[in-house]
């Protein structure tokens, strides 16, 4: 039979051709049973006996889609073709994209994220869905055997933690997913536009192609357990809605096993989730740096591990110790990388502000004026007997005065009891106003002991500043020189 075309519909910003295909026809395997059947006993043992060997045969091969159009649906690949079951309950029309742990189910619309309980049996229903978070959450979702979700928003590769909700940027792909995310093997899987590529989580720009699928648009991918083997299969949507069962030995399409009548938007099993290495914190330690004021040390120590890790603080610092020094109060977020198999991880850690609770300080201060000299005078109130005062590489108590001091800028720092420093003070003294020295006079006398010399007095008005006077490179504070021959002479008062 021919192809024709019935119909277009657009996902995941892809404008995709809808088309009616041929349904495959599936043989049936054969199991011969040689029994001598001699009561109805026995026929009825028969019977059950054929009739479980089909069920086991026929049902073990499940798993959830998430369908364009109609309910979620649990699909199981019979000998007959694909068994599809709508499942009921919570979370109707949020199904765009899902992964599956366990009896947990997690879904996306495209923009939030919820979790719900799978109940089975012959009417599937989803119950206690809760919502776990808003955000641009892509449509590839898978998860692993923590509990982590991964999904992809075109090339690049996030992960979200359902227990926290913080979600982790882990790096731009080479491809872009066209479908769906799957662990098989403990290693990460995506439908790309290429066909089925094998993601590197530790470096995602690494990733190769590892199944190419040319002219086929895939939009689903999942595995399913049957007698303890576990099998991989992608759903295409162009040119027929086929499923494919993939080889991943071989690294190639295996077979068709069934063809689906509606849209896949995505497919999940409990047997595609991963076990994954991950970059483990054992704690992060803050502490004040002693000999800076008001800075922060962070160190993140990392569980025992075999890789080396690199460590990058979002202002630009890295190192492979995941020790941070001089950090200024606030919030910072490290992300951490792995030269192993560990996609990266993030930590995020205050440096508080150490100032809080810290004495107050006071000064008082005399400026310098004329010849005075100024001083400086620090209180920290209750904590005078604990604390202590760090001029000029010089320790000090606060009972300390500082004396002697010309106009100019000081800077003190304020040392608690184990000698760190807790606070920095920067105080000015200004030149006072000097006014000049009034009515300055003076006496000239000979001198009477020695030929040819005299002798001079400077006169000021009183006062109570302290004046000095200078001659001839002399200077006192009485304004009388001796002992002067004939000549001009200048005063400095």
């Amino acid at each position: 039979m021919g192809q024709q075309a019935i119909g277009e519909n657009t996902r995941k910003g892809r404008k995709v051709s809808i088309r009616k295909g041929n349904i495959s026809i599936f043989a049936r395997k054969t199991y011969s049973l040689f029994y001598t059947i001699t009561s109805p006993f026995k026929s009825a043992l028969l019977f059950f006996a054929i009739f479980f060997l089909t069920l086991v045969k026929g049902y073990c091969q499940q798993f959830y889609i998430a369908a364009y159009g109609v309910p979620l649906q649990r699909v199981t690949l019979t000998p007959n073709g694909p068994l599809s079951v709508p499942v009921g309950g919570c979370g109707t029309n949020e199904f765009f994209s899902i992964a599956i742990l366990g009896n947990k189910l997690y879904y996306s619309n495209g923009s939030s994220m919820f979790a719900g309980d799978i109940t089975g049996g012959n009417s599937p229903v989803i119950t206690n869905c809760v919502f776990l978070g808003d955000g641009n959450f892509g449509n590839a979702l898978t998860v692993d055997k923590q509990g982590i979700l991964y999904y992809a928003i075109s090339s690049e590769l996030y992960s979200f933690n359902p227990a926290n909700k913080r979600t982790i940027f882990i790096g731009t792909m080479p491809y872009s997913a066209q479908g769906d995310l799957m662990f098989y093997n403990n290693e990460l899987y995506m439908a790309a536009g290429e066909g089925i590529a094998k993601i590197n989580l530790a470096n995602v720009a690494l990733s190769k192609l590892y199944i190419p699928i040319p002219g086929e648009t895939i939009y689903s991918l999942t595995a399913a357990t049957i007698n303890g083997v576990t099998k991989v299969y992608a759903f295409t949507e162009y040119p027929v809605r086929q499923i494919y069962e993939l080889d991943m030995q071989k690294r190639v399409i295996k077979d068709v096993v069934g063809v689906l009548p509606y849209q896949t938007l995505d497919a999940a099993s409990d047997a595609e989730a991963g076990t994954v290495q991950y970059i483990e914190i054992d704690h992060v330690g803050i502490s004040q740096e002693c000999n800076v004021f008001n800075k922060g040390r962070a160190q993140i120590v990392a569980k025992p591990h075999a890789s080396r890790f690199t460590y990058y603080l979002n202002n630009g610092q890295n190192n492979l110790t995941g020790i941070f020094d001089n950090l200024s109060p606030g919030n910072y977020t490290v992300t951490i990388s792995s030269n192993g198999t560990e996609p990266p991880n993030q930590v995020y850690f205050t440096v508080p502000d150490f100032t809080i609770g810290n004495p107050v300080i006071t000064f008082t201060k005399t400026n310098p004026m004329c010849s005075k000299k100024g001083s400086i005078k620090l209180d920290a109130g209750n904590a005078n007997a604990t604390h202590s005062i760090k001029f000029n590489d010089q320790i000090f108590s606060f009972d300390h005065t500082f004396t002697d001091l010309i106009a100019g800028n000081y800077h003190f720092t304020i040392l608690n009891e184990n000698g760190c420093v807790t606070d920095e003070k920067d105080y000015a003294l200004l030149p006072g106003n000097c006014p000049p020295i009034p009515n300055i006079d003076k006496e000239i006398l000979q001198e009477c002991d020695v030929y040819n010399q005299g002798s001079v007095k400077v006169i000021t008005p009183p006062h109570t500043d302290h004046y000095t006077y200078t001659l001839n490179g002399i200077t006192n504070t009485t304004g009388v020189f001796n002992n002067l021959s004939p000549g001009n002479y200048t005063v400095i008062v």
